[in-house]
């Protein structure tokens, strides 16, 4: 082997493309680098990997510790947040293998929202219990706008769709399946109150209607235009979903919208100033969407609904999300999505967070995993507030009361950020926190045991998901656990308590930055 030193003038994509072009043999350069320089240059070719995954970091002056600090909590939030871009297109058993269901969703009332800081909504319900039936976590992915429901799917980043969506033509010449219907409703022209003098289709010439153009209200307005009824059809931002177009009927700037029977049914619960005019024809159905090479996934959810539709768990859902205005008027008025709030408690959440440098949306999420919220919440141990401290514990912290909100949470958040402080800060920001998490559930030593395991199995032991918390489940197997300093372990509940905090942070984050 030859090895040539360029000048050092040259960076890594420079060297690249003369690579590329015949004038250098090989090179060496990071994996992130490679696949962006590929996109636009012919020629080049990915060998093979060489060192494996290793961490990258910002560099600072020795003593800079505030500048550290502050780098550290913004990369901490940032890694976080950022969602993940990993794209498969497996079938059932490869879901199975991963154990995760990635459901692409859009943020409504009657899909999927956040109330009190708990996942909540109709499809989301549907698809939780789908994903229990087969034994699997569900990770909620939530697109920029509506329009990329169907390109995300198609692309790898999720597994199916279950956003409400009618099958229409168009929708499957884009190239995807849909299932057997689960729900049906009417297409509703939607108008302000006062606008009294629209009962039939021919009462629209002459008015605009603004829908977005990847609906199938679109569709079935171009088919009524083309009909020969003469209005004025406009694209709303995809961005907007159905009831934020319908509030801007309801304050004049827009003239008309169509909507579901059953959005509608939701908005006229907790508002007086629209109505539905007229229905554009008979009901139309709902159906869930996966990729058409996906038969198996197709066939586990087309079973389902057979047997679910019209059945118990399925009426009592129906009825709570489109029903019970009680209910519906309650999840309206207090929506994350709307109001930007998680739970009673996020200036503490966010005091003390702060404090310790976390994101305050990820603590809120452990709070509501450990207590929702209850500041009185009392374990069958012990564990007591919304941090679910144990007496011990927040006694060796320096806290007395921790029902109190302030001191359990203050208490908690100390608590998380010491046990983040025993592993090495060579582990990525977000590992850290994943482990912390773990530990705060099952113990530290536990956490140890299961590192020192995943690293015998041959899986990363400074990686959680996919690999640490699959040799957590170990330890609770005999022939694993005596041979643990830690001893047995129930690991199923640590990985069941990262993850659900992992999807409620996930859905935190979508929430505030709306």
């Amino acid at each position: 082997l030859r090895i040539l030193l360029v000048p050092e003038s040259l960076d890594t994509e420079q060297i690249l493309n003369a690579v590329a072009t015949g004038r250098y043999d090989l090179t060496v350069a990071d994996s992130s680098l490679v696949r962006s320089v590929r996109l636009y240059t012919p020629g080049l070719k990915v060998a093979f990997d060489l060192t494996g995954d290793r961490p990258t970091a910002w560099a600072v002056r020795t003593g800079a510790s505030r500048l550290r600090k502050a780098m550290d909590e913004f990369l901490g939030e940032a890694q976080l947040s950022r969602p993940h871009q990993e794209t498969y297109r497996d079938d059932l058993p490869g879901i199975k293998k991963r154990k995760v269901l990635r459901v692409l969703t859009t943020n409504s009332a009657a899909t999927y929202f956040l109330w009190h800081g708990q996942l909540m909504g109709f499809e989301y319900e549907l698809v939780r219990e789908f994903a229990m039936r087969h034994d699997l976590h569900i990770k909620l992915v939530v697109p920029p706008s509506n329009q990329d429901l169907i390109s995300w799917l198609l692309a790898g980043r999720g597994d199916l769709i279950a956003s409400a969506l009618t099958p229409t033509e168009k929708r499957k010449t884009q190239g995807v399946a849909f299932s057997r219907p689960y729900a049906y409703a009417t297409e509703t022209v939607v108008a302000r109150v006062e606008d009294q003098n629209l009962s039939h289709p021919r009462n629209l010439t002459g008015r605009t209607l603004v829908v977005r153009k990847s609906s199938s209200y679109w569709q079935t307005l171009e088919k009524l235009r083309g009909a020969g009824t003469d209005f004025k059809l406009v694209a709303a931002p995809e961005e907007l979903n159905t009831e934020e177009i319908i509030a801007r009927v309801a304050t004049g700037e827009y003239d008309l919208t169509v909507a579901d029977s059953h959005i509608v049914d939701i908005e006229l619960c907790h508002r007086n100033d629209i109505r539905a005019a007229f229905a554009l024809g008979d009901p139309i159905s709902h159906g869930w969407a996966v990729r058409p090479r996906n038969k198996k996934l197709l066939a586990a959810i087309n079973a389902y609904h057979q047997k679910e539709y019209r059945g118990l768990f399925y009426n009592m859902t129906y009825k709570k999300y489109f029903k019970n205005q009680r209910n519906i008027r309650k999840h309206h008025t207090l929506r994350s999505g709307r109001t930007g709030k998680i739970s009673p408690y996020d200036p503490l959440f966010k005091q003390f967070a702060q404090r310790y440098g976390f994101d305050w949306r990820l603590i809120a999420s452990q709070a509501y995993a450990e207590s929702r919220f209850d500041p009185k919440a009392r374990s069958w141990v012990g564990a007591q507030g919304i941090m679910q401290v144990m007496p011990r514990t927040a006694r060796e912290l320096g806290f007395t009361d921790v029902t109190q909100p302030k001191k359990g949470i203050h208490a908690g958040v100390k608590y998380m950020a010491q046990t983040r402080k025993r592993f090495a800060p060579e582990l990525s920001v977000k590992d850290r926190n994943w482990f912390a998490l773990a530990s705060y559930n099952a113990g530290y030593g536990h956490v140890l045991d299961a590192r020192r395991l995943a690293k015998q199995r041959g899986w990363n032991p400074d990686q959680w998901f996919d690999n640490v918390e699959k040799a957590m489940l170990l330890l609770s197997r005999p022939a694993h656990a005596k041979k643990a300093r830690y001893g047995y372990c129930r690991g199923s509940e640590p990985v069941r308590y990262v993850r659900s905090i992992r999807e409620r942070y996930q859905a935190y984050v979508r929430a505030t930055e709306q």
